[in-house]
């Protein structure tokens, strides 16, 4: 099967319908993605733009229904059979209700949207209960976190950085501990529906699922003092 690079390559030579991505996202979209290419579903991606990303989707999964979400009408020349576009704003959580309720489930969610931090935070709160059980949900172009023009800045602790935030979302991977120390966790919404979160440069790649139970084995040779 060709991979997400000689699909993207393909889409942006000579081609209106282009796309604009960081170098290593098709990697890690080869990485994490590749396990869902065959099967029958839908996968949702906020900003359309020029429609690359749409046809590079929809070739990559040839299965799925491909969603695309951006605030432009112009975008809706984009639809096809297996494309279905809806033309709002990321941050208007009726309206992503309303999409989420349309599609039933998505397996898939990709935010290339807006990039504005508040608007990563809301689509991620609104649209994680659209995603399936074992679902991933992906955050591109994270580095608008330290951007004060996008709402975000360098400075911890700040509630509309979405690298904060999702820091405090790893404390959802080990609500098992948090219990046990009777912390409380602000965003104990999350308990045991994350697998695991992945930080790579300028993408936050999440997995929905339940947290792995912890299971403590060791060597015959080995005793406990």
């Amino acid at each position: 099967m060709k991979t997400c690079r000689d699909i993207f390559e393909s889409i942006n030579m000579g081609e209106k319908r282009g796309s604009v991505k960081y170098d290593h996202f098709l990697e890690l979209y080869d990485l994490y993605l590749n396990k869902y290419r065959s099967r029958k579903m839908n996968v949702l991606e906020i900003g359309v733009q020029a429609g690359g990303s749409m046809r590079l989707w929809e070739e990559y999964f040839p299965n799925a229904i491909i969603y695309g979400i951006d605030c432009s009408k112009l975008c809706k020349e984009y639809k096809t059979e297996r494309v279905k576009i809806f033309v709002g704003d990321q941050s208007d959580d009726k309206f992503l209700i309303f999409v989420g309720e349309t599609a039933i489930c998505f397996d898939i969610i990709i935010d290339d949207g807006s990039h504005v931090c508040s608007h990563q935070r809301i689509s991620f709160e609104t649209l994680f209960n659209y995603l399936s059980n074992d679902g991933i949900y992906i955050i591109e172009d994270i580095h608008t976190s330290y951007w004060r023009s996008l709402g975000g800045s360098a400075e911890n602790n700040n509630p509309e950085n979405f690298i904060e935030y999702s820091k405090e979302l790893v404390e959802c991977v080990n609500a098992g501990a948090l219990n046990r120390g009777k912390i409380i966790n602000k965003l104990n919404r999350f308990n045991n529906n994350i697998e695991y979160i992945h930080f790579h440069n300028n993408i936050i790649i999440i997995q929905k699922g339940k947290t792995k139970e912890l299971k403590m084995i060791t060597t015959k040779e080995f005793k406990v003092l």
